[in-house]
């Protein structure tokens, strides 16, 4: 990972108490009280990332929500570290080990292209940083944002879910990847907080 003062700085999450991480998490999870979570997966070498992954997934399981970790494709990793040797040759990403979740831990994909203009847009407005798709050759930028790469954390354990029901009454929905209770236990529809 990246060890530079500025990513220390007060504001970066990593300077901030793991536990208080978790709290602000979990407060968010209280607030919402989302069916599943989806989170960075980290393996982009940024510091705040992988601690905010670590946080949503503790928060998540003690909370009994599914954890879903957005991936960045290890094969579209080595084609940004490709262009950015060629760019960029002192970039200190390009020290870093692997970058990207290998592609065969991917378990679930959605195709996201009919949003990617507001994609752009949203990313444009992001003003506290450059963006790492700017420079990108367009093909290799609309790869990375039109489609969703997503790994599962694991199940959550439904004992601690908040809802009435338990092991007998509950299952695992491969298809949705979540808690399910059966029709006749109730009529919750489910919610996500992203």
């Amino acid at each position: 990972m990246l060890r530079t003062a500025a990513s220390c700085r007060y504001g970066a999450v990593v300077s901030v108490r793991f536990t208080d991480v978790v709290d602000r998490v979990s407060a968010t999870i209280d607030t919402f009280r989302p069916d599943l979570i989806v989170t960075l997966d980290g393996s982009d070498g940024h510091r705040d990332h992988a601690r905010t992954r670590d946080a949503a997934v503790a928060a998540g399981r003690e909370h009994g929500i599914p954890v879903w970790l957005h991936c960045l494709p290890q094969h579209l990793m080595q084609r940004w570290a490709e262009h950015l040797a060629r760019d960029t040759p002192d970039s200190p990403y390009l020290d870093l080990a692997e970058l990207g979740t290998p592609d065969d831990l991917h378990t679930m994909h959605i195709d996201t292209a009919e949003h990617y203009a507001r994609r752009q847009a949203a990313i444009a407005c992001h003003r506290s940083q450059t963006s790492p798709f700017e420079a990108l050759p367009e093909e290799l930028r609309r790869e990375f944002l039109t489609t969703e790469h997503l790994r599962h954390a694991g199940p959550a354990d439904p004992d601690r879910a908040r809802h009435r029901h338990g092991r007998d009454t509950c299952f695992w929905d491969q298809v949705e990847c979540r808690w399910s209770c059966h029709p006749a236990s109730t009529s919750h529809q489910p919610t996500a907080a992203v």
